[in-house]
């Protein structure tokens, strides 16, 4: 028997919008022509987003609830598994809470492209009455054994990713079923179990925002639905996937403000990562360009984790502290160290922070608009200890500027809402910093006032133009191990001029380097000089280039 013969057996596509389950017409072929009998007209479909259906997808693919007014009001909960959609029928509905044990009734194969059904079953057809998408996201298999083998043991366990549910379930075959047919949904406990769930609370369409009777009313959609995958975003492109992606970088702006047009994220302190997924392998590439996915091997199963067989996502690579907030310093400490000890990694692990989405699946999605970029990246990530989705504040940003400040947190990232992803600097992104920092090149350093130390202070610049103008000296933020890693490298870079514009005034002699390194400073201000005030060194960054330390972009670092 074919997967969706039971379907097909059961309806009369002439009399119903359902889909048929058949493929779509190969351009070019002549189709057969209908015979002369027939009397009826297959009905319309109703004019809703359609889905591009990946049959054979598997691993991370789409799910889907539907709430179903037939006879009985019912939920039909559905896995897109092997070409098909595996279906339940779940009297009670699918519920976030644990002690929630929901019969769910195993019914025939749906076509993929169910998934978008929304709207009315005339009367006299099978399962007359309203059909809502009440749910709809990304699954994520758990456990070894493919999806198939789960079912026939009578066991599948999986993540949901869904606008309303999400987090860890399973569904198991009760062994003493009289039809055979009979399953329980179980949701497990993890952080996304709600002991006071009410699914009546959560009552309108994901794909159009109507209620059920709305829909029956034939009402307009009131909304435009998620995008779970690249084919529904907006200016998504098909082609294939670009051999290198610089990453998009922010300006400066002077104090937080709020614009409904924008969008606003926590600023992440750490390294920024553009991560390529292909062939189920993941590259981490810095912001200049080098690999430095052995420096990190806790992020090797990012591949696991993302509902895409191909992707490039945008983000950053953080150490966080007791408090879960990243912390520089103790990053630095992971930084430099091309293939870190087991003791190392579990000292200080980090978590990798994505905040774009900008190839998926055949799709090439910079063009996008930023919302629904991140849109799709949040259906797709199954989030772990290493991997968050970085959210964000719509609008309200004087608010969780404010927020970040009274929590200590370095600023805050606004972004164009619409805004289309450049490998450029660009006035669409704008960083507000609360403690202010800056990257800036190492020209030289002077000598110490004693012997113990090998250096007194660096002496640090930014680019106008083609120019390096001096801003100052660190000299403090070095313990014992910095000086001496620091020591090694200048001496490396030793030349014989001055790579400043202009030769700077020091308390000691100065010694030049090659204006290659790139050191990260913290500091209270700026002088009427345009130099540091109490500046504290804080790292090398081996992640940025020199050359894009230019003034104007000192705290968008």
């Amino acid at each position: 028997m074919g997967k969706l013969e039971e379907y097909k057996r059961k309806r009369r596509f002439d009399r119903t919008p359902e889909p048929s389950g058949a493929p779509e017409p190969v351009a070019g072929k002549v189709q057969d022509k209908p015979s002369p009998s027939a009397k009826r007209t297959r009905l319309p479909k109703p004019k809703l987003p359609q889905l591009e259906v990946r049959p054979g997808a598997e691993h991370g693919d789409t799910f889907v609830v539907q709430k179903h007014r037939a006879t009985r009001l019912h939920y039909d909960f559905r896995l897109a598994i092997d070409g098909t959609l595996k279906s339940w029928a779940v009297p009670k509905g699918p519920s976030q809470s644990h002690a929630d044990k929901r019969l769910a009734v195993m019914t025939e194969d749906h076509p993929l492209d169910y998934g978008n059904f929304e709207g009315k079953i005339p009367e006299g057809n099978y399962g007359a009455g309203t059909v809502m998408v009440w749910d709809r996201g990304t699954f994520h298999l758990e456990g070894n054994l493919d999806a198939l083998k789960q079912l026939e043991k009578g066991e599948i366990k999986f993540s949901l990713n869904g606008e309303k549910l999400w987090g860890s379930f399973v569904l198991v075959k009760l062994k003493q079923s009289e039809k055979g047919n009979e399953w329980l949904m179980i949701k497990h406990k993890d952080a996304a179990e709600d002991s006071s769930w009410n699914i009546d609370e959560h009552d309108r369409s994901a794909l159009t925002g109507r209620t059920i009777e709305e829909i029956k009313e034939e009402l307009p959609p009131k909304r435009q639905p998620i995008p779970i995958q690249a084919a529904e975003v907006q200016s998504a492109r098909k082609g294939p996937m670009p051999s290198r992606v610089e990453p998009m970088l922010a300006t400066l702006a002077d104090r937080p403000f709020s614009d409904p047009h924008w969008l606003f994220e926590i600023k992440w302190d750490g390294v920024r990562a553009l991560a390529r997924i292909e062939n189920g392998a993941l590259t981490l590439r810095s912001r200049n360009g080098v690999d430095i996915a052995q420096r990190y091997p806790e992020l090797a199963s990012l591949p696991e984790t993302l509902a895409a067989r191909e992707a490039i996502l945008d983000g950053e690579i953080v150490a966080l502290d007791a408090q879960g907030h990243s912390n520089f310093e103790r990053l630095q400490e992971r930084m430099h160290v091309r293939a870190p000890s087991e003791n190392l990694v579990a000292q200080i692990p980090v978590v990798y922070f994505a905040f774009d989405l900008l190839y998926c699946d055949g799709y090439d999605l910079r063009e996008a608009p930023l919302l629904e970029r991140k849109q799709l990246l949040e259906r797709l990530l199954f989030t772990t200890e290493r991997f968050r989705y970085a959210d964000h504040q719509l609008e309200q940003g004087k608010e969780l500027f404010a927020l970040a400040e009274q929590n200590g947190l370095e600023g805050i990232v606004a972004k164009r809402a619409d805004s289309p992803y450049v490998s450029d600097r660009s006035p669409h992104w704008v960083k507000l910093k609360i403690t202010m920092t800056v990257d800036a090149v190492v020209g030289g350093w002077t000598e110490a006032r004693t012997s113990a130390l090998p250096f007194g202070s660096m002496l640090l610049g930014l680019y106008h133009g083609k120019t390096l103008r001096f801003i100052g000296h660190v000299g403090s933020g070095f313990d014992a191990k910095k000086l001496k890693e620091l020591s090694s490298r200048l001496k490396e870079l030793s030349a014989s001029t001055c790579p400043f514009d202009a030769v700077p005034e020091t308390n000691e002699k100065p010694w030049w380097v090659s204006p290659t390194l790139v050191a990260r400073v913290k500091f209270s201000g700026w002088t009427e000089e345009h130099s540091l005030r109490h500046p504290v060194f804080l790292a090398l960054r081996e992640d940025a280039r020199s050359t894009d330390c230019a003034n104007g972009c000192a705290s968008a670092t």
